[in-house]
Protein backbone atom coordinates (compact mmCIF):
# COMPACT_ATOMS: atom_id res chain seq x y z
CA UNK A 1 0.00 0.00 0.00
CA UNK A 2 1.33 3.41 -0.78
CA UNK A 3 1.61 6.05 1.56
CA UNK A 4 1.47 9.50 0.89
CA UNK A 5 4.54 11.74 2.22
CA UNK A 6 2.78 14.10 4.29
CA UNK A 7 0.54 11.64 6.30
CA UNK A 8 1.75 11.58 9.79
CA UNK A 9 0.47 8.56 11.93
CA UNK A 10 2.00 8.91 15.43
CA UNK A 11 2.74 4.88 16.26
CA UNK A 12 3.81 3.42 13.39
CA UNK A 13 7.52 2.23 12.96
CA UNK A 14 8.33 4.09 10.02
CA UNK A 15 7.74 7.32 7.94
CA UNK A 16 7.37 7.96 4.73
CA UNK A 17 10.04 10.99 4.25
CA UNK A 18 13.45 9.40 3.78
CA UNK A 19 16.44 10.84 6.00
CA UNK A 20 18.05 13.17 3.73
CA UNK A 21 18.22 17.29 2.78
CA UNK A 22 15.33 18.79 0.23
CA UNK A 23 15.95 21.64 -0.96
CA UNK A 24 12.61 22.40 -2.89
CA UNK A 25 10.14 21.63 0.28
CA UNK A 26 8.06 24.87 1.34
CA UNK A 27 7.99 26.25 4.52
CA UNK A 28 4.47 24.59 4.59
CA UNK A 29 5.14 21.17 3.48
CA UNK A 30 7.98 20.87 5.94
CA UNK A 31 5.63 21.45 9.06
CA UNK A 32 2.98 19.20 7.64
CA UNK A 33 5.55 16.41 7.10
CA UNK A 34 6.68 13.66 9.54
CA UNK A 35 9.18 13.73 12.07
CA UNK A 36 10.14 15.64 15.40
CA UNK A 37 10.99 19.36 15.24
CA UNK A 38 12.77 21.09 17.98
CA UNK A 39 9.13 22.73 18.65
CA UNK A 40 8.08 19.76 19.00
CA UNK A 41 10.09 19.27 21.64
CA UNK A 42 9.75 22.00 23.45
CA UNK A 43 5.71 20.88 24.00
CA UNK A 44 7.37 17.43 24.53
CA UNK A 45 9.24 18.82 27.16
CA UNK A 46 6.05 20.64 28.42
CA UNK A 47 3.94 17.15 28.27
CA UNK A 48 3.53 14.75 25.47
CA UNK A 49 -0.35 15.31 26.03
CA UNK A 50 0.46 18.98 24.74
CA UNK A 51 2.68 17.85 22.03
CA UNK A 52 -0.18 15.65 20.65
CA UNK A 53 -2.67 17.57 20.67
CA UNK A 54 -0.86 20.07 18.75
CA UNK A 55 -0.43 17.39 15.78
CA UNK A 56 -4.55 16.67 16.10
CA UNK A 57 -5.51 20.46 15.81
CA UNK A 58 -5.22 22.23 12.76
CA UNK A 59 -2.75 25.27 13.41
CA UNK A 60 -3.83 28.79 12.15
CA UNK A 61 -0.79 31.05 11.77
CA UNK A 62 -1.70 33.97 14.26
CA UNK A 63 -0.94 37.82 12.97
CA UNK A 64 2.73 37.62 14.76
CA UNK A 65 3.58 34.34 13.03
CA UNK A 66 2.34 36.16 9.86
CA UNK A 67 4.20 39.24 10.67
CA UNK A 68 7.60 36.64 11.55
CA UNK A 69 7.79 34.54 8.80
CA UNK A 70 7.25 37.87 6.43
CA UNK A 71 10.26 39.26 7.79
CA UNK A 72 12.01 36.08 7.66
CA UNK A 73 11.18 36.35 3.71
CA UNK A 74 12.03 39.36 3.61
CA UNK A 75 15.68 39.36 4.84
CA UNK A 76 16.37 35.59 4.12
CA UNK A 77 14.78 35.42 0.62
CA UNK A 78 13.61 38.56 -0.62
CA UNK A 79 12.80 37.17 -4.21
CA UNK A 80 10.28 35.30 -2.24
CA UNK A 81 8.53 38.00 -0.68
CA UNK A 82 7.98 40.08 -3.43
CA UNK A 83 6.19 36.69 -4.85
CA UNK A 84 4.24 35.73 -1.59
CA UNK A 85 3.41 39.29 -0.28
CA UNK A 86 1.60 42.69 -1.25
CA UNK A 87 0.88 45.48 0.85
CA UNK A 88 -2.66 46.61 1.44
CA UNK A 89 -3.97 49.68 -0.32
CA UNK A 90 -5.50 52.04 1.54
CA UNK A 91 -9.29 51.73 0.63
CA UNK A 92 -12.52 52.25 2.80
CA UNK A 93 -13.93 49.06 3.66
CA UNK A 94 -16.17 50.77 5.18
CA UNK A 95 -18.31 51.35 2.23
CA UNK A 96 -19.79 49.57 -0.69
CA UNK A 97 -17.38 50.84 -3.42
CA UNK A 98 -14.65 50.13 -1.10
CA UNK A 99 -15.73 46.43 -0.50
CA UNK A 100 -15.95 45.97 -4.15
CA UNK A 101 -12.63 47.81 -5.10
CA UNK A 102 -10.80 45.75 -2.06
CA UNK A 103 -12.42 42.39 -3.39
CA UNK A 104 -10.98 43.03 -6.90
CA UNK A 105 -7.67 43.95 -4.76
CA UNK A 106 -8.22 40.30 -2.94
CA UNK A 107 -8.90 38.47 -6.56
CA UNK A 108 -5.70 40.60 -8.48
CA UNK A 109 -3.39 39.04 -5.81
CA UNK A 110 -4.79 35.60 -5.33
CA UNK A 111 -2.59 33.33 -3.54
CA UNK A 112 -0.80 36.03 -1.74
CA UNK A 113 -0.54 37.21 1.72
CA UNK A 114 -1.68 40.66 2.21
CA UNK A 115 0.16 42.80 5.09
CA UNK A 116 -1.25 45.92 6.88
CA UNK A 117 0.71 48.87 5.42
CA UNK A 118 2.04 49.54 8.82
CA UNK A 119 3.32 45.56 9.18
CA UNK A 120 4.31 45.98 5.78
CA UNK A 121 6.68 49.44 6.46
CA UNK A 122 8.14 47.60 9.49
CA UNK A 123 9.21 44.34 7.70
CA UNK A 124 10.78 46.76 4.95
CA UNK A 125 12.00 48.92 7.51
CA UNK A 126 13.81 45.37 9.55
CA UNK A 127 15.04 44.09 6.20
CA UNK A 128 17.12 47.42 5.63
CA UNK A 129 18.14 47.67 9.08
CA UNK A 130 19.43 43.33 9.06
CA UNK A 131 21.50 44.44 5.40
CA UNK A 132 22.72 47.84 7.04
CA UNK A 133 24.76 46.32 9.84
CA UNK A 134 28.26 44.82 8.99
CA UNK A 135 28.33 41.81 10.56
CA UNK A 136 24.95 40.36 9.43
CA UNK A 137 25.10 41.64 5.79
CA UNK A 138 28.56 39.69 6.32
CA UNK A 139 26.87 36.30 7.79
CA UNK A 140 24.03 36.13 4.93
CA UNK A 141 26.07 35.65 1.93
CA UNK A 142 27.17 32.68 -0.38
CA UNK A 143 25.17 30.24 1.67
CA UNK A 144 21.70 29.03 1.11
CA UNK A 145 17.88 29.86 2.86
CA UNK A 146 15.60 27.28 3.96
CA UNK A 147 16.71 24.22 3.41
CA UNK A 148 14.90 20.90 5.02
CA UNK A 149 17.05 17.95 7.01
CA UNK A 150 15.32 15.07 8.44
CA UNK A 151 17.68 12.30 9.43
CA UNK A 152 17.26 9.62 12.35
CA UNK A 153 18.40 9.87 16.12
CA UNK A 154 20.96 7.27 16.18
CA UNK A 155 19.75 6.02 19.98
CA UNK A 156 15.89 5.77 19.46
CA UNK A 157 15.23 5.50 15.62
CA UNK A 158 12.93 8.79 15.81
CA UNK A 159 12.82 10.58 12.35
CA UNK A 160 13.84 13.85 13.59
CA UNK A 161 14.31 17.17 11.34
CA UNK A 162 15.01 21.08 11.48
CA UNK A 163 15.09 23.81 8.87
CA UNK A 164 18.22 26.38 9.42
CA UNK A 165 17.09 29.54 8.15
CA UNK A 166 20.36 30.11 6.27
CA UNK A 167 23.63 27.37 6.01
CA UNK A 168 26.98 28.95 4.80
CA UNK A 169 29.21 26.54 3.24
CA UNK A 170 32.05 27.44 6.06
CA UNK A 171 29.37 25.16 8.44
CA UNK A 172 28.06 28.37 10.05
CA UNK A 173 24.40 27.92 10.70
CA UNK A 174 21.93 31.42 10.83
CA UNK A 175 18.92 31.91 12.35
CA UNK A 176 16.86 35.24 12.42
CA UNK A 177 15.00 36.28 15.59
CA UNK A 178 12.32 39.15 15.79
CA UNK A 179 11.86 40.48 19.48
CA UNK A 180 10.84 43.05 21.46
CA UNK A 181 14.52 43.87 22.99
CA UNK A 182 17.69 42.55 21.44
CA UNK A 183 20.18 43.45 24.19
CA UNK A 184 22.49 41.30 25.41
CA UNK A 185 20.83 40.50 29.10
CA UNK A 186 17.41 40.49 27.48
CA UNK A 187 18.02 37.88 24.51
CA UNK A 188 20.26 35.48 27.08
CA UNK A 189 16.86 35.36 28.98
CA UNK A 190 14.95 34.16 25.65
CA UNK A 191 17.39 31.62 24.77
CA UNK A 192 16.63 30.16 28.52
CA UNK A 193 12.70 30.83 27.85
CA UNK A 194 12.18 29.44 24.56
CA UNK A 195 15.05 26.61 24.35
CA UNK A 196 17.23 28.43 21.46
CA UNK A 197 20.01 26.62 22.99
CA UNK A 198 18.59 23.49 22.44
CA UNK A 199 17.59 24.49 18.82
CA UNK A 200 21.65 25.53 18.23
CA UNK A 201 22.53 21.74 19.49
CA UNK A 202 19.66 20.37 17.34
CA UNK A 203 20.20 21.62 14.28
CA UNK A 204 23.98 21.39 14.26
CA UNK A 205 23.71 17.51 15.12
CA UNK A 206 21.09 17.36 11.76
CA UNK A 207 23.23 18.97 9.62
CA UNK A 208 26.14 17.01 10.62
CA UNK A 209 24.30 13.56 10.28
CA UNK A 210 23.37 14.11 6.74
CA UNK A 211 27.49 14.47 6.25
CA UNK A 212 27.91 18.05 6.01
CA UNK A 213 29.72 20.69 8.22
CA UNK A 214 27.97 22.72 10.78
CA UNK A 215 30.78 24.15 13.52
CA UNK A 216 28.72 26.88 14.64
CA UNK A 217 25.26 28.64 15.36
CA UNK A 218 24.81 32.32 15.13
CA UNK A 219 21.72 34.53 16.28
CA UNK A 220 20.61 37.39 14.33
CA UNK A 221 18.70 39.17 16.50
CA UNK A 222 16.13 42.27 15.05
CA UNK A 223 14.00 44.56 17.13
CA UNK A 224 10.94 44.63 16.08
CA UNK A 225 10.41 48.45 16.83
CA UNK A 226 12.22 51.90 16.16
CA UNK A 227 14.87 51.78 15.88
CA UNK A 228 15.52 48.12 14.80
CA UNK A 229 18.66 47.50 16.17
CA UNK A 230 20.18 44.68 15.16
CA UNK A 231 22.78 42.27 16.90
CA UNK A 232 24.75 39.28 16.71
CA UNK A 233 25.18 36.44 19.24
CA UNK A 234 26.24 32.91 19.78
CA UNK A 235 26.17 30.47 22.83
CA UNK A 236 28.93 29.43 24.68
CA UNK A 237 29.50 25.40 25.06
CA UNK A 238 28.02 24.98 28.16
CA UNK A 239 24.62 26.19 26.85
CA UNK A 240 24.57 24.29 24.01
CA UNK A 241 25.43 21.27 25.89
CA UNK A 242 22.79 22.03 28.07
CA UNK A 243 20.47 22.70 25.05
CA UNK A 244 21.85 18.58 23.81
CA UNK A 245 20.60 17.55 27.52
CA UNK A 246 17.12 18.65 27.05
CA UNK A 247 17.02 17.67 23.52
CA UNK A 248 18.03 14.21 24.34
CA UNK A 249 15.11 14.14 27.11
CA UNK A 250 12.54 15.73 24.56
CA UNK A 251 13.60 12.43 22.40
CA UNK A 252 13.54 9.99 25.17
CA UNK A 253 10.24 10.83 25.79
CA UNK A 254 8.47 11.05 22.79
CA UNK A 255 10.15 7.53 22.26
CA UNK A 256 9.05 6.26 24.88
CA UNK A 257 5.31 7.50 24.32
CA UNK A 258 4.98 6.67 21.26
CA UNK A 259 6.59 2.38 21.96
CA UNK A 260 3.71 2.57 24.50
CA UNK A 261 1.23 4.64 22.79
CA UNK A 262 0.48 6.83 26.31
CA UNK A 263 0.90 10.49 26.26
CA UNK A 264 0.70 12.11 29.68
CA UNK A 265 -0.04 15.46 31.17
CA UNK A 266 1.18 16.62 33.88
CA UNK A 267 2.03 14.69 36.77
CA UNK A 268 -0.97 12.75 38.19
CA UNK A 269 0.58 13.39 42.07
CA UNK A 270 -0.29 16.37 44.26
CA UNK A 271 3.20 18.03 44.06
CA UNK A 272 4.79 20.42 46.08
CA UNK A 273 5.66 24.26 45.08
CA UNK A 274 8.09 26.79 45.72
CA UNK A 275 8.01 30.38 44.85
CA UNK A 276 10.56 31.81 42.35
CA UNK A 277 14.12 33.28 43.77
CA UNK A 278 12.67 36.39 42.63
CA UNK A 279 9.98 36.47 44.92
CA UNK A 280 12.25 36.81 47.68
CA UNK A 281 13.84 39.72 47.11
Amino acid sequence: MHCPVWIITFYQEKYCMKPGKYESLSNEEYHAGPGLSKSGMDLLLKSPLHYLAAQQEEQKPTPSMIFGTAVHAAVLEPDLFTERYVKAPDINRRTKAGKEEYAAFQAENKGKTILPADDYATVEAMRLAVLSSPPARKLLSGGKAEQSYFWEDGQTGTLLKCRPDYLRPDGIIIDLKTTPDGSPQAFSKSCANFNYHMQAAVYTEGVNALGEQADHFVFIVIEKKLPFAVACYTLDSEAVDQGRILAREAINRYSECREKDHWPGYSAKIESLSLPAWAYR
